[in-house]
C-alpha cells in the first residue's frame, strides 16, 4: 500500500468532480496532506502538472511512501489478509483450516476495537487492478471473503476504494455486492482513511509469480487469507447479471441472421495485449477453416482486415459497452477466443467456448471453467513468455517472430474437434 505526497496544493478541475489536494507547503497535520494512493488517479495529477507553465511546474513534486515508511497513527486500519511479500506457498501446506493463521490472529485483533454501536467498517482498496477479467476473477474471492466476514463480525459495512480512472464496468461489478456501502473513487486522505476498522489490499498479488503458478481466483483467495482448497469449485465460476437494454439491442441485431438452421459462432482473437492475440495470418486462416468447412455457422468478429463472406457479421459498432459484449455471448452458440475478458465471461453465461492460448497453460484458465476448453498454440511450453500474461514491448518486439511461427504452425484440428464436440447442441 503506498501513500503520496504532493509538494505544493493542486486543484484538480475534471469534467465531472472538482478536488483540491493539500499540499506539504500548507500548514496543518502532515497526515492531511499524505493520499491513499489509488491506481490511475496520480497519472492525472502529473499530466495536469506537466501542463502547468514552466515556471509553475518546477515548484511541484510528488513523493510516493510506503505504508511501512509511515509512523501511523494508533487508529490506521488493521490489514487484512497475508502479506503476500513475506508469504511463501510452502506455509499454504501448514493450514489445516479454511483461514490462515494471520487472517484469523487479524480478525480477532479488529474484534478489540471500540466501535460505540456502529458495524465494522472495512475498505477493499484499489479493487483488483484495472484489467476487467482479474476484476471478475477477483469479484468471486471477494464473494467468498464476504461470506466469510458474516460468520466472524457481528455487522459490517464495505466500502470500495477504486479511481474514478479505472474501467466503468469494473466500479459497476464491484459496487454490485449487497454489502457495499460507499463507493471511494478518489484517494482519501490518510486521515480519512484512518475512519476504517480494517482494510483487504490484495495488489501485491500482481508483483509475485502466484498468478504463473495457479488460477487467479486462487491466488487471490491465497492473498486474502484464504485456503483456496477449502472452497468449493462453484464458488470459484464467474458471475455477471446482464443488463436488459444491452440484451434487447444484441437480439434485435442478431434476429435478422438467426435461423433454426444456422448456429452463432463468436470470434474474439484480441486480447488487451498482443502477446495473447491472434496475428492477422492466423486469423485468416482460422476464418477461412470456419466458413469453409462449417457450411451452417454464422461467424461474428471484428476482423482488421478486409473479408467478404455472407456468413460472416461484422462487430463494427454493436459493442461499445462491456454489457453488450455479454450480451452478445449470452446470445451466441459457442465462442472461440483467446486469453481475455471474453474467455471469463463465457465461463460466467455458461457458453460452449474454445480458448486457444499463447502463453497460459491450460489448468491455470479452464480449472474452474466447465463449458470451457483450453489449447495451446504449437511448443508453447518452449516459447520465451510461457505462463507470462503479458511481456515489456521491447521483449515482445523480440518474441513475435517466434510467436507468429508458432501460431501459423498450429493444427486447426483443434478447431474441428471443438465444433464436432458441441455438435449436437450446435447442429454444425
Amino acid at each position: 500500500m503506498k501513500f503520496f505526497q504532493l509538494s505544493h496544493s493542486l486543484q484538480l478541475n475534471h469534467p465531472n468532480f472538482y478536488k483540491h489536494y493539500q499540499g506539504a507547503n500548507e500548514q496543518g497535520s502532515t497526515l492531511q496532506t499524505l493520499y491513499l494512493n489509488l491506481a490511475g488517479e496520480t497519472s492525472v495529477l502529473t499530466n495536469a502538472i506537466f501542463n502547468m507553465p514552466q515556471a509553475q511546474r518546477a515548484h511541484y513534486k510528488m513523493h510516493f511512501y510506503q505504508a511501512s515508511q509511515l509512523v501511523l497513527p494508533a487508529a490506521f486500519p488493521i490489514r487484512l489478509g497475508e502479506h503476500v511479500e513475506a508469504f511463501t506457498l510452502k506455509e499454504r501446506e501448514e493450514w489445516s483450516g479454511t483461514l490462515s493463521h494471520t487472517l484469523m490472529a487479524q480478525l480477532d485483533a479488529l474484534k478489540q476495537r471500540p466501535l460505540q454501536g456502529r458495524p465494522y467498517r472495512i475498505a477493499l482498496v484499489n479493487g483488483f487492478g484495472h484489467n476487467l477479467g482479474d476484476t471478475l476473477l477477483g469479484c468471486r474471492a471477494l464473494a467468498v471473503f464476504i461470506g466469510l466476514l458474516k460468520t466472524q463480525l457481528s455487522e459490517f459495512t464495505l466500502d470500495i476504494l477504486v479511481s474514478y480512472f479505472v474501467p466503468a464496468a469494473i466500479r459497476d461489478w464491484l459496487a454490485a455486492f449487497p454489502e457495499v456501502d460507499q463507493m471511494v473513487t478518489l484517494s482519501p486522505t490518510l486521515v480519512e482513511f484512518c475512519d476504517y476498522d480494517g482494510y483487504l489490499d490484495v495488489s501485491d498479488v500482481f508483483a509475485t509469480d502466484w498468478l504463473e503458478t495457479m488460477p487467479t481466483v486462487d491466488a487471490f483467495l491465497l492473498a486474502m487469507g484464504i485456503n483456496p482448497d477449502s472452497v468449493m469449485a462453484e464458488q470459484k465460476r464467474n458471475r455477471i447479471t446482464l443488463k436488459a437494454t444491452s440484451s434487447a439491442q444484441i437480439d434485435a441485431w442478431l434476429s435478422v441472421y438467426r435461423s433454426q438452421e444456422s448456429k452463432l459462432c463468436y470470434l474474439a482473437h484480441s486480447a488487451s495485449v498482443p502477446l495473447r492475440s491472434m496475428p492477422t495470418d492466423f486469423v485468416r486462416k482460422l476464418v477461412d477453416r470456419l466458413l469453409g468447412q462449417c457450411p451452417q455457422m454464422t461467424l461474428i468478429a471484428d476482423l482488421d482486415f478486409a473479408y467478404q463472406h455472407p456468413r460472416l457479421i461484422p462487430v463494427a459498432d454493436h459493442l461499445p459497452t462491456v454489457d453488450d459484449l455479454a450480451a452478445l455471448i449470452d446470445k451466441v452458440d459457442m465462442v472461440i477466443c483467446v486469453d481475455s475478458l471474453v474467455l471469463h465471461l463465457s465461463d460466467a453465461l455458461s457458453c460452449p467456448t474454445l480458448c486457444i492460448s499463447a502463453t497460459l497453460s491450460p489448468d491455470r484458465l479452464q480449472t474452474y471453467y466447465p463449458h470451457a476448453q483450453v489449447c495451446l498454440i504449437k511448443e508453447a511450453s518452449k516459447l520465451p513468455a510461457w505462463q507470462k500474461g503479458k511481456v515489456s514491448e521491447s521483449a515482445w518486439q523480440e518474441m513475435q517472430p517466434l510467436y507468429l511461427q508458432a501460431w501459423l504452425e498450429t493444427d486447426l484440428a483443434i478447431v474441428d474437434d471443438f465444433i464436432g464436440q458441441n455438435s449436437e447442441s450446435a447442429d454444425v
